[in-house]
């Protein structure tokens, strides 16, 4: 009955042992699982960033390439009315300058 008991003994230390055991393992798992996701995120976000980072130059760029087209856009349509103003100034003073020569004939 002794050495049953001994035995007995023995058997419940092991099985703390190893419950033990698998706790640690258990623990240490969760904690490289932790650490894992942990890594992903941290990966994936600054991916996101970088994403973002990256359409928002375009659209700016793409900002900046509109405004320099409305500006060019409004200096070619000044010059173009400043131009016409120019021609017909010149008709003006031609025809001006045709009637003084007609009214000095006669």
């Amino acid at each position: 009955m002794k050495k049953q008991k001994k035995q007995l003994s023995q058997a419940r230390v092991i099985i703390e042992e190893i419950k033990n055991e698998t706790r640690l393992t258990k623990s240490k798992l969760l904690e490289n699982d932790y650490v894992q996701a942990k890594s992903e995120l941290e990966r994936r976000f600054l991916s996101t960033v970088i994403i973002l980072q990256s359409r928002e130059r375009l659209i700016l760029n793409e900002i900046k390439q509109n405004i320099s087209l409305l500006a060019l856009q409004q200096v070619i349509t000044k010059i173009e009315i400043g131009t016409d103003l120019e021609i017909n100034q010149h008709s003006y003073m031609n025809k001006s300058i045709d009637m003084l020569s007609v009214v000095n004939k006669n």
